[in-house]
């Protein structure tokens, strides 16, 4: 006789004999041991065997005991679904659990409380008042719309994709409506990202749809921009820009419908403008029309900081000027001087009208010379 090993139910492993082995697989044609009966086994395997089916390779656990009893149709669960084995051992087999303790005594179903929003709320549903009630709220909430709105929220707000798994805001749900948790609506972090992934391409479509139906040219802009930190929000340069940008007008089927690119005088702009001119088979001289902001921008800096504004701003930003000296160093520097001068400078055309594009080229010109 095998040594028996006493469960925390006191019901010893049951030892399997080769009149067991005969009944089992005599229950089970075409079925063997499995081939991986080498490795280390849950618990639940001290009370069943492990066999698999010859041709589909699908495994079962069937319960030891069941076999030695004799029962006509012994239990027996599908590999991944242990727990239900578990349940079995407990209810039928006399309260048999994990002997370790480390797996919790498994739940009969008329143990459990059944969690409803009759109970929960305490409504009688033989009421008939009370029973319109119940129905109401019950029709009023939707599983999947409540995790496509908690999507949305969390994709529109920039929040971490694990903050779903976070449980005092589950809790804050289940409290607001008991049916999140009766219809197990909570996601993971993992769903959160599916969701929005499929969103993303359902949407695409409807975009790539609308894109095509337009009547007219498809003009584009893009930029790279830094903040006051100067930390940089668009990472890639020159050809790679072009790579990305080229990217998205085939992913969204718009190539023959490309009209003109706005973006400022960045060298690395005038190199993927030229990228996409070979690529797409355009002019991108043509194509290229300059952004009036950002040329005013630049026209700005330079009166106000003169040479080098980028560096000065850098100076002031990192604090290596206190006001006063700060302000020095501006006055020093005469902008507003060679301003006025240049302004003094601007010609009027004939007819007496000034258009702003000549007074402004007009000024950047004359700056240009003043401060150099």
């Amino acid at each position: 006789m095998a040594t028996l090993h006493p469960t925390k139910s006191t019901t010893p492993v049951p030892e399997r004999t080769e009149e067991d082995n005969q009944r089992l697989f005599q229950l089970y044609k075409g079925w063997t041991l499995t081939e991986r009966d080498g490795q280390v086994r849950q618990w639940v395997y001290q009370f069943g065997y492990d066999i698999q089916h010859a041709d589909k390779g699908e495994r079962r656990w069937v319960c030891c005991l069941c076999i030695k009893q004799k029962r006509p149709r012994p239990k027996s669960y599908a590999i991944k679904g242990l727990q239900n084995a578990e349940g079995h051992l407990y209810t039928d087999h006399n309260g048999i659990m994990d002997p370790t303790g480390k797996r919790q005594k498994p739940t009969k179903a008329s143990e459990k409380a059944h969690q409803s929003i009759a109970t929960i709320l305490q409504l009688n549903p033989k009421e008939p008042k009370e029973q319109d009630l119940i129905n109401t709220l019950i029709k009023r909430f939707d599983k999947t719309v409540f995790q496509q709105k908690l999507v949305n929220w969390i994709v529109n707000s920039n929040q971490s994709f694990s903050i779903v798994n976070d449980q005092d805001l589950r809790d804050i749900f289940n409290y607001l409506n008991p049916s999140v948790e009766i219809t197990k609506a909570n996601i993971t972090d993992v769903t959160v990202r599916a969701i929005a992934e499929r969103e993303f391409t359902n949407n695409m479509e409807r975009v790539k749809d609308a894109l095509r139906k337009s009547p007219g040219q498809i003009h584009i802009q893009y930029d790279g921009w830094k903040s006051g930190n100067r930390h940089a929000l668009y990472g890639i340069t020159c050809e790679n820009i072009a790579g990305q940008i080229i990217e998205i007008i085939r992913e969204y089927e718009i190539s023959d419908k490309l009209g003109y690119f706005t973006l400022d005088n960045a060298g690395n702009n005038k190199t993927s403008m030229g990228e996409l001119g070979l690529e797409f088979g355009f002019d991108w001289e043509k194509r290229w029309v300059r952004c009036v902001g950002h040329v005013v921008n630049i026209v700005v800096k330079q009166m106000l900081y003169g040479k080098n504004p980028d560096a000065f701003e850098k100076e002031v930003f990192e604090g290596l000027h206190t006001a006063a000296k700060e302000h020095e160093v501006w006055r020093r520097r005469g902008s507003v001087k060679g301003v006025h001068h240049s302004i003094q400078s601007t010609e009027w055309l004939g007819g007496g009208e000034l258009t702003w594009s000549t007074t402004l080229s007009s000024g950047v010109d004359q700056l240009s010379v003043k401060l150099s």
